[in-house]
């Protein structure tokens, strides 16, 4: 199974999103996808193949860690 989960941190200060999805294999792999302005269809084009996870609120800080480990 494969599954995607959104990340979402407080706007920088112009405004722009800090959002990003996770997106699973089920396999033990894992791609992060900035989603920018995108959304999720065009971030995850496969977005209807995949579980959805819960959606987590994260700090800024935690934000580009995650951008950074992958």
């Amino acid at each position: 199974m494969k599954y995607y989960q959104h990340i979402c941190a407080e706007n920088d200060a112009s405004g722009n999103p800090r959002r990003l999805y996770l997106l699973y294999d089920g396999l033990g792999g894992v791609e992060v996808v900035d989603e920018g302005y995108s959304g999720l269809a065009g971030a995850v084009p496969d977005y209807r193949e995949r579980i959805a996870l819960a959606e987590i609120n994260v700090s800024a800080e935690e934000y580009q860690e995650i951008l950074d480990a992958y």
